[in-house]
């Protein structure tokens, strides 16, 4: 079985994929804002996360967004966008009771 690129965890960006889809300038991110073009108008804000305990942490640094693929019974996939860097990131084994952003499409 062939193993899609979009399917490896850890970061892309060759292309600097991350910075193509956030909002550039630090008006919501912090410095650096690395690569941050929104080519797309897909505009990837840097609204951190919720922890399953309650707290916020990483706004103005990270964008996380829930995928809908499970790793396991409390664990999904994730990516998400850094200040610091250009890619875009796949994770797995986050816990689902924590809070992440989603991105509604339109049919």
């Amino acid at each position: 079985m062939t193993q899609y690129k979009s399917n490896i965890e850890g970061w892309r960006e060759t292309n600097n994929e991350g910075g193509k889809l956030k909002e550039p300038g630090t008006f919501h991110w912090d410095i650096p804002n690395t690569g941050a073009q929104d080519l797309y108008n897909f505009t990837a804000l840097p609204g951190g996360c919720r922890h399953k305990n309650g707290n916020f942490y990483n706004q103005y640094n990270i964008c996380y967004f829930w995928l809908s693929s499970e790793v396991s019974g409390s664990g999904v996939w994730n990516r998400y966008f850094s200040k610091d860097q250009g890619g875009i990131n796949r994770n797995k084994n986050i816990e689902k009771k924590s809070g992440y952003s989603v991105r509604c499409i339109k049919d």
